[in-house]
């Protein structure tokens, strides 16, 4: 009897170290570590961690539910995949559509630059009937001066007097 007595206050002082958070050593040489909960999150990790003996969750996991639950994820993971697919076809159609544009621009480029070329449109002008003028007989025009308040008063006078 003293014997067992011994032994439940022995478990006693064990419980009560283990729950102040030092290691215990317990009969036969076992180290009893407190409980900390799901990954270190104490009180919430324990939990979370009893969620899954919820009588609701039994009820779903052990009924005909649990197969319609089911159901909807994995439709919902198809919907989800089949999306996806299309999403990427029609990546794959527009960067085709890129390229095929990109190459309609760089001949449309080079079109551009073997028409645009002085010695082409100096040939198609000759062919015409056309000639380049010699550089000395190139000449600009003087712009005019600038009219002064004599210039401007005679128009607004010619203006006011019916003067179209």
């Amino acid at each position: 009897m003293a014997a067992v007595a011994a032994r439940t206050r022995s478990n006693a002082r064990a419980t009560a170290r283990a729950a102040s958070g030092s290691r215990v050593t317990l009969n036969g040489g076992a180290i009893a570590l407190p409980r900390r909960g799901l990954y270190g999150l104490g009180e919430l990790g324990r939990k979370a961690w009893r969620i899954p003996d919820t009588p609701i969750v039994e009820g779903i996991s052990r009924g005909r539910l649990w197969i319609a639950v089911l159901a909807v994820l994995l439709f919902g993971i198809v919907a989800l995949n089949v999306s996806l697919l299309k999403v990427n076809a029609n990546i794959s159609s527009t960067a085709i559509k890129t390229k095929v544009i990109e190459q309609q621009n760089a001949k449309l480029r080079a079109k551009a630059a073997r028409l645009s070329s002085p010695d082409r449109i100096l040939r198609a002008a000759s062919k015409r009937g056309m000639a380049a003028p010699a550089p000395q007989s190139i000449r600009y025009l003087p712009t005019y001066p600038k009219p002064t308040a004599a210039d401007r008063s005679a128009v607004y006078r010619a203006a006011s007097l019916g003067g179209n």
